[in-house]
């Protein structure tokens, strides 16, 4: 509870009794031995009430992987000013890792990146195999949203950043300069 804060043990009373679990939370399950007892039903769709209506799909083209699936996500936070510059550094580096990109609650309300690519609390929930943060401080909120990522490489100016405290790997410096030379060293 409270994005991972606190525990407590909970009784469920009355119907319908409803639990949900973040998919990227655990570990794939190992396939059974031998296959499961299946069920058929048959059901006669037209029979089905239908109170719904599909009114359509907006999304953007993009040929990065979804960020709740990727393997390698790389978020940007506030040293991205214009939605240029994130696409220029963040953008680029998820491209040369094959990742998605993500990015702070403060580049989605600024209308520098989109509501889909935020990660935390009030975003969405990643475990990456690799996580790379470019100028995220790791506010508490953040963290909730990527504190499963198996691998975390942090980049930050300031070296007292809270995200250091729980990367794998930090480099303190400017991400203009850094970012750059990874995607250089990654295209070797």
């Amino acid at each position: 509870m409270y994005a991972g804060a606190a525990m407590a043990i909970v009784t469920l009373a009355g119907r319908p009794r409803v639990i949900t679990v973040r998919a990227s939370v655990f570990p794939s399950a190992e396939p059974l031995d031998q296959p499961g007892e299946r069920t058929v039903w048959s059901v006669d769709a037209s029979k089905l009430p239908n109170h719904s209506e599909y009114v359509g799909l907006e999304s953007r083209p993009t040929s990065r992987p979804e960020l709740t699936e990727a393997r390698v996500v790389v978020s940007g936070g506030r040293p991205f000013r214009t939605s240029e510059e994130f696409e220029n550094y963040v953008g680029r580096l998820a491209d040369a890792l094959n990742g998605a990109a993500g990015c702070t609650r403060a580049l989605v309300d600024a209308g520098i990146a989109p509501n889909e690519w935020q990660v935390g609390q009030t975003g969405k929930v990643v475990a990456p195999q690799l996580y790379v943060a470019l100028g995220i401080s790791g506010a508490v909120q953040h963290l909730a949203g990527m504190k499963n990522s198996r691998v975390v490489v942090a980049v930050n100016s300031d070296p007292e950043a809270p995200m250091f405290s729980i990367a794998t790997y930090g480099l303190v410096g400017d991400v203009r300069q850094i970012v750059p030379e990874l995607i250089r060293e990654l295209g070797k």
